[in-house]
């Protein structure tokens, strides 16, 4: 069997895997699947990390208490969080509350 037909069957078309490799960010020896995505802390001390990203800046934001669970399904819960985190002025990708407030 030819190594392109191999390959193909084993990780589908190569235009997908180029994709694949193309859409990873790496920062601060993280892998990201993009920008402005949140995925899991793999560090440790926070539950999640995303690599932000507002204009031309880029940083990597740590947030959210990794001891704690989010009970954002109580609509009374949720409404007395973003109250006191005051949700509706977070503007900045940049920063920990309003990737916060985006997970509430």
């Amino acid at each position: 069997m030819p190594f392109h037909i191999f390959f193909i069957f084993l990780f589908g078309t190569i235009d997908s895997v180029a994709m694949q490799h193309v859409a990873q960010i790496r920062l601060a020896g993280e892998v990201f699947s993009g920008y402005n995505k949140p995925k899991r802390d793999v560090q440790g001390g926070k539950k999640f990390a995303v690599a932000a990203k507002e204009g031309d800046t880029v940083r990597l934001v740590r947030f959210g208490d990794a001891n704690m669970s989010i009970k954002k399904d109580d609509p009374e819960r949720r409404r007395s969080f973003r109250a006191r985190h005051k949700c509706d002025e977070k503007k900045s990708k940049l920063t920990a509350g309003y990737w916060s407030c985006q997970k509430w």
